[in-house]
């Protein structure tokens, strides 16, 4: 073999050794930057999983506190709405009471109420008020029943007050007290 011959044959070499380890270290080289690579995407897929379940919260804890004060405007307008339908009725009420009062069969409602009051009583003694303005129906009364009733220092609003000593029992049928009752208890339903 000539000096050309083995330079030839030593550069050869060289050169296929020098190409495989360069496909070698090529290898290395991508593997470990597919490595790497994937070790990045993993995480940013995570990280980014991570933000958006961390916005998906924030947003459903803002929507339920919108939500929440939206219901509690709604509630406070659907009340307020009730007690001015309450009110609008109860005058209603108050007025038609206030007619009633003026007409012949109001009277006979208060003897009713005193008759009441008596056999509460059960022939005990009984003290009768009336309202300031039911003040000419005290000599009817006095005829039906044989009871004088009082003028009661309070506004009644119409109806009967009795009270029966003996038994320490107040009887309290006048229309002030029982609106006020009706009134508390009363809830317009929404269909």
């Amino acid at each position: 073999m000539t000096v050309e011959e083995k330079l030839e044959h030593f550069t050869s070499l060289t050169v296929s050794n020098a190409l495989k380890n360069s496909a070698e270290t090529l290898d290395a080289i991508r593997e470990n930057m597919d490595e790497s690579f994937e070790k990045y995407r993993k995480e940013r897929l995570e990280t980014a999983k991570k933000e958006r379940e961390a916005t998906l919260s924030g947003l459903k804890r803002r929507m339920n506190r919108e939500f929440t004060a939206g219901e509690m405007h709604i509630k406070r307008k659907y009340m307020h709405k009730q007690e001015e339908l309450k009110n609008i009725l109860f005058t209603e009420v108050e007025r038609r009471l206030s007619e009633y009062r003026k007409t012949s069969d109001y009277p006979a409602g208060l003897v009713r109420g005193v008759k009441k009051a008596q056999e509460l009583a059960g022939g005990e003694e009984v003290i009768i008020y009336l309202d300031k303005e039911d003040e000419k129906f005290i000599t009817r009364i006095k005829n039906e029943t044989g009871i004088t009733a009082l003028i009661s220092d309070f506004p009644m609003g119409g109806g009967v007050r009795a009270h029966i000593p003996s038994k320490n029992l107040l009887m309290d049928d006048s229309y002030n007290t029982r609106l006020a009752e009706i009134r508390d208890k009363y809830v317009i339903k929404a269909e």
